[in-house]
């Protein structure tokens, strides 16, 4: 099994996105776009499998970013509270029950 972080693909959803591949008789499997349950706009990396098999854990960039624009100007305390907590577009830790994601099963 192996999962890697890839840009630039036709299946791509944004910037780095993580796929799947799977080694059977010799031959790795057609990489298998892991879809918008994982991937975003933003850069999906450092994907990983808890050492139980139940969860799968990536880190992504998505989130509040200067692409969202609001329809009104934030102010200063606004603004610092998104860009200081999570969602803000600097990367945060995710995690899924791997039975949710395709091909894992």
């Amino acid at each position: 099994l192996l999962r890697f972080a890839a840009v630039g693909r036709q299946d791509g959803q944004g910037g780095l996105d993580l796929y799947l591949s799977k080694r059977a008789e010799g031959a790795w499997s057609k990489a298998v776009n892991l879809g918008n349950k994982i991937n975003s706009s933003g850069a999906e990396t450092a994907p990983r499998i808890s050492s139980d098999r139940r969860y799968f854990y990536w880190t992504s960039t998505r989130g509040y970013g200067f692409e969202d624009q609001q329809a009104h100007r934030l102010s200063y305390k606004e603004l610092s509270n998104k860009l200081q907590g999570a969602g803000n577009s600097l990367g945060d830790i995710y995690q899924i029950d791997l039975k949710a994601i395709p091909g894992f099963n």
